[in-house]
């Protein structure tokens, strides 16, 4: 009996280490078949003022890296007109029909302030649009996300998703970009350049899919090129950040987040 009870003693001893040695460890592993109960761990065990930090050392997951030698072009709100690629309409965007009543007015790049002067914008004029869609990431008969991205967008809507209340969980989203050593921040407000299906690039990290003539993979408003002081078409690197990681900038003196984000049928728009 005594050699019995010995033995249970020491077994106990060797597994306690690796039973209990870093439970939260533990809890930070994902099954993408329980959404709920994974996105409360995440609330349980990460802190709200250093999440960020602590899930790039944990995961060094794809959303936070950095997307580097993008093809950047401008776009702005309001722009139309024809070019050798089809028709550029930007009087609505892919979440909102009427995206110029909602930002204030046509958000023209023909002024020297990164600022708008002719008008005061309703809506961050901090702002960019990247190749995916809501849409683009759910199957079509059931609505939900591919399994393949579920993971991934529980992630999202947990650490960077700034629009939780609305319909899509990728509008109002923040980035860092980078050009020529300066950094400034932006909020998804559209969709674009060219496509609007291109997950890997925008969710893993790998190249961007569409490569017509060395194509652009991320357009951005013109407040953003001025403030990194960008050609009309430049080479840029950029991430997704948190809220809680935007520094204090005039991408904060109007921050969007506010509006009903409602999806705009491709029949209404061209998503160039």
């Amino acid at each position: 009996m005594n050699a019995k009870i010995t033995w249970f003693c020491l077994a106990v001893f060797l597994a306690g280490p690796l039973a209990f040695a870093n439970p939260k460890s533990l809890q930070h592993q994902i099954d993408p078949r329980k959404h709920g109960a994974e996105r409360s761990v995440f609330r349980a065990t990460v802190r709200e003022d250093d999440e960020g930090e602590v899930l790039r050392k944990v995961f060094n997951h794809p959303l936070q890296q950095w997307r580097e030698n993008i093809i950047t072009t401008v776009f702005y709100v309001g722009e139309y007109k024809k070019s050798r690629v089809g028709l550029l309409n930007n009087r609505s965007s892919a979440w909102i029909a009427s995206w110029v009543k909602s930002f204030g007015g046509v958000d023209h790049p023909g002024r020297s302030t990164v600022f708008p002067t002719k008008f005061k914008p309703k809506e961050n004029p901090f702002y960019f649009a990247l190749p995916l869609s809501d849409k683009a990431l759910q199957i079509v008969k059931s609505n939900e996300i591919l399994p393949e991205f579920q993971e991934i967008v529980i992630f999202f809507n947990r650490i960077y998703s700034a629009n939780s209340h609305a319909k899509s969980f990728l509008k109002n989203t923040w980035i860092a970009i980078e050009c020529g050593g300066k950094t400034c921040y932006a909020q998804w407000q559209d969709v674009g350049p060219y496509t609007d299906d291109d997950p890997y690039y925008v969710l893993k990290n790998e190249k961007p899919k569409f490569q017509r003539g060395n194509g652009p993979a991320l357009d951005v408003s013109p407040a953003v090129q001025k403030c990194l002081n960008m050609d009309a078409k430049a080479v840029t690197r950029w991430r997704f950040v948190s809220p809680g990681e935007v520094p204090d900038g005039p991408w904060k003196k109007i921050v969007s987040g506010d509006e009903p984000a409602q999806m705009v049928s491709a029949k209404d728009r061209s998503l160039l």
